[in-house]
């Protein structure tokens, strides 16, 4: 079922949950998983990795990381608990970026050798359809934030992405969740620099509007106009 949250100031919210009817195939392939942690800095799994594997992130936090064509690397999309992700790595391609610890992380690891056995099982690729289906929905929120022109207006539609992704559900009013993200991804997330962001939190924080601490974030979006 296709959500679209409207919004008055930049448009809809998309979210394209994986549904129910596939919780079978999600527990078949966790059976055949191996748990791993990653901590913090550590790479996942690298872009255009033929032999990567399928991720079932249990816990912490990861980011899809692109090349910023100048040398360094930009976040496309953090990834929260609960995510299903890399699928695509079952295509001959390979993933389309690297995704990276941005805190300590316990990741399911379905092999790609595994994961080529299970093709042709036509659950299985319903589900990693939904899966990408509905990754793809997340990513479109985060690069509809990141056209907000106003920064303060940017960063907060940006936590409502992210509130999206965790619940698949729009906040409502006042809200609170779980927040790994340290400034530099935020920022590289934002595309501002870092600096830059720490002014406007530290403004953000003034008002009411953006409380960061503990890995948790409060978000009172009613007062950004005030």
């Amino acid at each position: 079922m296709v959500v679209i949250y409207e919004r008055e100031d930049s448009g809809a919210m998309l979210s394209i949950p994986v549904s129910a009817r596939h919780d079978a195939v999600r527990s078949k392939v966790l059976k055949l998983c191996e748990l791993r942690t990653y901590k913090r800095g550590e790479i996942v799994c690298r872009e255009g990795d033929r032999n990567a594997p399928i991720l079932i992130l249990s816990s912490g936090t990861l980011g899809g990381m692109a090349d910023d064509g100048r040398g360094g690397s930009v976040m496309v999309a953090p990834f929260f608990r609960g995510r299903v992700f890399n699928v695509m790595g079952l295509s001959p391609e390979g993933p389309s970026f690297t995704t990276l610890a941005l805190s300590t992380a316990n990741v399911f690891v379905l092999s790609h050798e595994k994961g080529m056995e299970l093709k042709g099982d036509i659950q299985f690729e319903e589900w990693c359809t939904a899966c990408v289906v509905s990754n793809l929905s997340h990513v479109i929120n985060f690069d509809g934030a990141l056209r907000v022109t106003d920064i303060d207006h940017r960063i907060v539609r940006m936590m409502e992405a992210c509130y999206l992704q965790m619940h698949e559900r729009s906040p409502e009013g006042d809200y609170e969740i779980e927040w790994q993200l340290k400034q530099q991804e935020f920022s590289s997330l934002l595309n501002i620099t870092r600096p830059y962001l720490n002014e406007r939190l530290k403004l953000l924080k003034q008002k009411g509007v953006l409380v960061i601490e503990n890995e948790r974030a409060i978000v009172r979006p009613s007062l950004l106009s005030k």
